[in-house]
């Protein structure tokens, strides 16, 4: 999803193994529906998502860590080992991204 500060709808779907789930933005806030297979309708399942500010995970693309450049690289092992601003060791989830 890219950000667009013209942009008027965003939609961003899930397919999960059980669960087809679209989210939706018209520029004033997130909400999320979830798919009813017996209907066939989206049901409003998910009010107002936010992204908390502070969390115990932190994501990106692994196998692009040598083009970073070395602060980028230090701040990355600075929040694996728990020794960054943060305070923390965090948990990375891995994140497929363009190879």
């Amino acid at each position: 999803m890219r950000r667009n500060a013209d942009s008027r709808l965003t939609i961003y779907s899930n397919y999960l193994s059980a669960t087809t789930v679209l989210v939706l933005t018209l520029g004033s806030g997130v909400d999320g529906f979830t798919l009813d297979p017996d209907t066939g309708k989206f049901l409003h399942t998910h009010k107002d998502i936010r992204i908390p500010a502070v969390g115990p995970i932190y994501s990106f693309n692994e196998a692009n860590y040598r083009d970073f450049d070395e602060p980028v690289q230090r701040y990355l092992n600075a929040l694996k080992e728990g020794s960054s601003s943060v305070g923390k060791r965090l948990v990375l989830i891995y994140s497929l991204g363009d190879q």
